[in-house]
């Protein structure tokens, strides 16, 4: 079932008869606003999450989602979309959106969102490593280049202002390490090639290195198998934990241990600094300001859960997961 959507209007310029009967009630018309007010709150995430994805492709390519839409008998359709940006010859952004829609089964929909959850899951990464590559090989190097400068100024015998010079020095040792940090956060050994075990094991050491952090890894894994999407989601979750320790709790060492239990795969990061009162707990608990939010969507969405304590000196983030995720 094809259809063409105008952006700016939120009305269609084309869409197949089925198509718009399965996504208006009665006798009414298309539009982006009226669809959204049908769909439930993970839908519509979902929905706004392809016309971002839409937005963020090269020209030419092609985006998926599956949605369920709620019909007047009380039924649901599942629709799979592939769409893509229409732009007219000379026009520098695109104004439509193109694609075809396929009402699938129940039985079937949740495989296929899981393959397009895979498959978002490799794209993420894969932008990650992206980035990561572009701050090493870009602003990191104007980043030595203003170094070298800076180190020429300050070799002038009539250099200016030497406690203002100092300053600047040390501004930008410190900038130069937060970046070289972040590249890393973004741009780690590869889960896919090494497996999460090793890809753990090296991030914690170059992570040590960079930050100064003693990092104590226990790893007991015992040879069992994870799905990619729980290695990603466990991986991340330690990244994000030990990224916060670095910022906000001024420790010293960090313990990070992983373990698999016969149904369930725990990771558990403990820090010895300055902890958390119980205020700051229920607010970080609420998504507030220290990545807890981002850690807990990522483990809930496998079916896992997330739980944070301090005992006033030190914080502790546990984890824990399904052997195998709800969506395997």
């Amino acid at each position: 079932m094809a259809y063409i959507l105008d952006l700016e209007t939120g009305r269609p310029k084309y869409m197949d008869a089925f198509l718009e009967r399965l996504l208006v009630p009665g006798d009414g018309s298309f539009r982006f606003a009226g669809l959204r007010r049908r769909l439930s709150p993970s839908d519509v995430a979902i929905l706004n999450g392809h016309l971002k994805t839409l937005h963020n492709l090269p020209p030419g390519e092609m985006a998926d989602a599956v949605i369920s839409v709620p019909q007047a008998d009380d039924r649901i359709c599942w629709l799979h979309l592939r769409s893509r940006l229409l732009a007219r010859p000379g026009e520098t952004r695109a104004r439509q959106i193109i694609g075809a829609a396929v009402e699938v089964t129940a039985d079937y929909a949740p495989a296929l969102i899981k393959d397009l959850e895979r498959r978002i899951i490799h794209a993420e990464e894969a932008e990650r490593r992206r980035i990561g590559r572009e701050l090493h090989d870009s602003t990191i190097q104007h980043l030595v280049a203003l170094d070298m400068l800076l180190g020429s100024l300050e070799a002038r015998p009539e250099g200016g202002d030497r406690a203002i010079v100092k300053e600047m020095r040390e501004t930008l040792s410190s900038v130069q390490n937060e970046m070289r940090t972040f590249a890393y956060l973004l741009h780690p050994p590869s889960i896919e090639e090494q497996g999460l075990e090793q890809t753990l094991r090296r991030f914690a050491q170059g992570f040590s290195r960079r930050t100064g952090l003693a990092i104590e890894l226990d790893v007991r894994l015992n040879g069992a198998f994870l799905p990619f999407d729980t290695e990603v989601a466990l991986f991340r979750i330690a990244q994000e934990a030990l990224m916060n320790v670095h910022r906000h709790a001024h420790a010293q060492t960090v313990n990070v241990e992983l373990t698999t239990l016969p149904t369930e795969v725990s990771l558990t990061i403990t820090d010895d600094g300055r902890g958390m009162n119980s205020a700051q707990l229920a607010l970080a608990m609420k998504g507030g300001g220290v990545g807890i939010a981002s850690m807990r969507s990522r483990i809930t969405s496998l079916g896992g859960a997330l739980r944070l304590d301090s005992n006033g000196r030190g914080v502790c983030v546990s984890v824990t997961a399904p052997r195998r995720s709800r969506r395997a």
